[in-house]
């Protein structure tokens, strides 16, 4: 990853910190009793429950065992507390036991589930039209292969998501605890496991019962964990189902004294509606095994819209760049080969963030003053956000000292967060060889380029480049330095005061922050030098021709090379610059 990429990823985590809105968590809730006691259905034990809603009713496939087998079972509920109606499912499979349901409704129902003799677990597949009646494949779907799951896989978990099927599951091997592995499939019966298996995940000695639910923006992993027995039910998010963290604490229950899962805990399963979670266990107390309930309220996270302000040539038009036409704000729009925003965008939208509904990008004519484009971002706000509601803006570069601009104009009544990344608010002495000799730094060859053709094109006759990028880009005027930064041949500093060009917009906003400061959050790297000053010699009879002030050693150069730019312009770059303008 090359550096620049490596910097704007580290302060991407820190804007997403800032803006991104978690919610809130509160504790977990036990009903104190079991909703689902075998002794009443004539079991000794039912645990491992799997629950899906239809309509208004909870269905919930089960193992329940007779104190010698276990076989599976099904039960209905209006409330996911009182069940009824339950029924045992045959003829599965040939081996004697088969627990560890786990069912998806499609056009039908399917179901994968543990089947196993004398400790040869494997997993298999059975269909149905009703979920009652099923109709098993007779070999299993998913075998030991692999070292870590050689002596037995078990525990799947499956949704059907983006056209296909994905499963986690268990596998166990020689000298090892129960780890967690992770298979797609386009059938359900023909599985790919992934090579990254088996997938590390917090534990405390061993792993099981995993259950995997997705609400769209990520994925959600509940399994029970512990030493020699589970006494923990953990649980974690990910973004793409492989790669897993703790939401806050994992520990989300354990065993409970004297009730009826003061021993051990397992087999979760879970749903999720209106910011609350349901999530049903098997509970023992060191005798029988009953289900248990537990939920957890969230509260509604209201997402601010975001606002995301892009920085200096971070947005094209080009009748606008081209051919100097004023086109308005909405005709802007971010290139493809602008790249640094791209990573921002997408983690909004894994965190449950809309385009156009819950943040929005403004594109804008980066050429004028941050006053004007100010007034176009006010525009821009105003025409797609509802006026009561509060925003969030993030600005780069440039960007940060339009929405700063903003803020001081018309007030921060509507703005929760402001925050600006590399965003000079006192300046950048990087434009003193543009602003007094129209010099480009040449410190990126993209931009560089791109730069430079866009003033090439415009030039009018016998105007020099110095002339061409004030006229072209008075948003330079608004970056120039309001502290000291040029120094002589003595090397004693010369007071911006005594300059001739003057920063009067940032110097005017930097005398008044205290009603930014509460909502205003900068983010500036430190790590990497950029230029802070120069050290200047008095003008030659060349510089007064051309208009130019004061020269420095850098822009000797820059003057130098750019009567023979054509030699040295870099097709790769031309060729993508054109491609976007034209």
């Amino acid at each position: 990853m090359k550096l620049r990429s490596l910097l704007f990823a580290i302060l991407l985590n820190c804007i997403l910190f800032l803006v991104v809105q978690k919610p809130a968590f509160a504790d977990w809730v036990k009903n104190a009793n079991p909703v689902i006691d075998p002794i009443a259905w004539g079991f000794t034990d039912i645990t491992q429950p799997e629950v899906l809603k239809e309509g208004d009713t909870f269905k919930m496939w089960f193992a329940a065992s007779d104190g010698v087998n276990w076989k599976l079972g099904l039960a209905t509920s209006v409330d996911g507390i009182n069940w009824t109606n339950y029924t045992v499912i045959n003829n599965l499979s040939s081996d004697i036991n088969v627990v560890e349901p786990a069912v998806v409704k499609t056009s039908d129902y399917k179901l994968w589930f543990n089947s196993y003799t004398n400790g040869d677990y494997k997993i298999k597949f059975a269909s149905s039209p009703d979920g009652t009646n099923w109709s098993p494949k007779p070999t299993a779907v998913i075998v030991p292969e692999k070292p870590w799951e050689i002596k037995g896989v078990g525990n799947p978990t499956v949704i059907y998501n983006d056209g296909k099927y994905q499963m986690w599951y268990t596998g166990w091997g020689f000298g090892t605890p129960w780890k967690l592995g992770y298979a797609e499939s386009t059938d359900g019966i023909t599985w790919n496991k992934s090579e990254k298996n088996p997938i590390e995940i917090p534990n405390l000695g061993h792993i099981g019962g995993p259950k995997v639910i997705y609400d769209g923006a990520k994925f959600h992993l509940f399994y029970h964990t512990g030493g020699a027995i589970a006494t923990e039910i953990y649980h974690l998010i990910s973004s793409d189902g492989v790669n897993w963290n703790c939401e806050e604490s994992c520990s989300i229950l354990r065993t409970s004294p004297e009730n009826f899962d003061s021993y051990i805990l397992n087999g979760p399963a879970v749903y999720f509606s209106q910011n609350k979670f349901y999530l049903w266990y098997g509970g023992q107390d060191g005798h029988n095994f009953r289900i248990g309930l537990a939920t957890e309220d969230r509260e509604a996270s209201v997402l601010l819209p975001i606002v995301l302000i892009p920085g200096l040539m971070g947005s094209w038009n080009k009748d606008a760049l081209l051919h100097n036409q004023n086109v308005p704000q909405s005709s802007w729009k971010i290139p493809e080969f602008i790249k640094e925003y791209k990573g921002f965008v997408e983690t909004l939208i894994k965190n449950g963030y809309q385009e156009e509904k819950d943040f929005l990008v403004f594109p804008y004519d980066w050429r004028k003053s941050i006053n004007e484009s100010a007034d176009d971002l006010k525009n821009f706000i105003d025409t797609k956000i509802p006026s009561a509601q509060k925003i969030k803006i993030v600005g780069h570069s440039l960007g940060g000292l339009v929405g700063r601009s903003f803020a001081q104009k018309y007030g921060t009544e509507r703005i929760d967060k402001l925050i600006t990344v590399g965003s000079p608010h006192a300046g950048t002495a990087q434009v003193y060889n543009l602003v007094e000799g129209g010099v480009l730094e040449r410190n990126n060859n993209f931009l560089w380029l791109s730069e430079k053709l866009i003033l090439q094109i415009n030039k009018n006759f016998g105007e020099t480049d110095r002339d061409t990028a004030i006229r072209m880009l008075p948003a330079i005027m608004d970056i120039f330095p309001t502290y000291n930064f040029l120094k002589n041949n003595d090397g004693n500093l010369i007071n911006i005061n005594e300059m001739k060009v003057k920063n009067n917009v940032l110097q005017a906003y930097n005398s008044d922050l205290n009603n930014i400061l509460p909502i205003l959050q900068t983010i500036g790297g430190k790590d990497i030098n950029t230029i802070s000053g120069f050290s200047v010699a008095p003008r030659n009879k060349t510089d007064v021709i051309l208009g130019m002030s004061t020269r420095t050693e850098d822009r000797r150069k820059l003057y130098l090379s750019r009567v023979i730019l054509s030699l040295f312009l870099e097709v790769q770059y031309l060729a993508e610059i054109l491609s976007c303008l034209i």
